[in-house]
């Protein structure tokens, strides 16, 4: 049977939490958090429809809502799916809805000038084997694989670095100079993403601004931290909540690549971890590509400890 479609709309709150519960509770993640509710999926759909471009969109099988799925616009010409999405009621996703949703994602993302789409999840393996096996069947590829790393923040190493470096915040900087470190430090990334958003003007100014707004009312100028030295910026780092865990996240650490094996990145990561216990937070995450091993031994000698969680990126060519 082929499932209809419809649209979210206020009130439908209800049919969202009862599916989120169903379709999540073999989860890892869920056993830890438990259930969802009304409130909180009220509050998350708002912030979502922040962005214009959102959609939540219901699979219905005899008028019955089964399973949904989360899409968004990252910008003119990418297209998203949110993560662990879609969400099916267990009994139904052998019968191609979870299929039928990504597909008619895709085409809607499609419609929307998206040229991609991406999908990104973070999880055990046993949680993201079935959405991996999904999202290949409909012929998206995995792009990167990364580990999840995290350390306690009850202490944080106070790394000096033998050069004389001047570190400025958000407070007296535009964000204009963090667009341009991040085009400096990662147009030659192993991170296939941040090389291709550092070779694009614009896709760098997009991704800087979301990261900007990622806080929103809880942003904090502060754990946006460039060095500089002798008036030339050398390398940044930015720390900010993790919302979902209530944590500290270093979103984005990077040294100029001339300027690279003298401390400069472990120097900032300390600074962004002292400045995320300052905001109160007792644990911090990142995450780093498996094959970028001088990162991932660089983060371990600050007391960073591999979490059993990798983040999967696939993407699919939707024109």
């Amino acid at each position: 049977m082929t499932p209809s479609f419809c649209d979210y709309s206020p009130g439908n709150e209800e049919i969202y939490v009862h599916i989120w519960n169903e379709g999540y509770k073999t989860c890892s993640w869920f056993a830890k958090h438990g259930p969802t509710t009304i409130d909180r999926a009220q509050r998350e759909i708002e912030e979502n429809r922040r962005n214009p471009t959102y959609r939540l969109i219901f699979a219905l099988l005899d008028n019955k809502p089964v399973g949904f799925i989360e899409i968004r616009m990252l910008d003119t010409q990418m297209g998203e799916i949110l993560h662990y999405n879609p969400c099916v009621l267990p009994e139904y996703w052998q019968k191609d809805v979870a299929s039928a949703l990504v597909e008619t994602a895709v085409e809607d993302l499609r419609k929307n000038g998206a040229g991609k789409v991406k999908f990104s999840i973070m999880g055990r393996a046993e949680d993201v084997a079935p959405y991996l096996n999904l999202y290949q069947a409909n012929g998206f590829t995995i792009q990167r694989r990364a580990v999840t790393m995290t350390r306690k923040l009850d202490t944080v190493p106070d790394y000096k670095t033998r050069l004389p470096l001047k570190l400025s915040t958000l407070k007296q900087l535009s964000t204009d100079v963090f667009v341009d470190l991040f085009a400096q430090c990662f147009k030659d990334s192993k991170d296939r993403d941040a090389s291709q958003i550092a070779s694009n003007k614009e896709k760098t100014k997009q991704f800087i601004q979301q990261l900007h707004q990622r806080e929103g009312q809880d942003h904090d100028p502060d754990g946006w931290i460039a060095a500089s030295l002798k008036d030339k910026f050398l390398g940044f780092v930015i720390a900010i909540r993790e919302k979902e865990r209530d944590s500290g996240l270093i979103a984005e650490v990077g040294v100029d690549p001339q300027h690279r094996r003298k401390g400069i990145g472990a120097f900032l990561t300390t600074k962004g971890l002292q400045r995320l216990k300052e905001r109160g937070f007792s644990q911090a995450f990142l995450g780093v590509d498996l094959e970028n091993i001088e990162a991932i031994s660089l983060y371990e000698k600050l007391g960073f400890q591999k979490l059993p969680w990798q983040i999967h990126e696939l993407e699919k060519t939707a024109a």
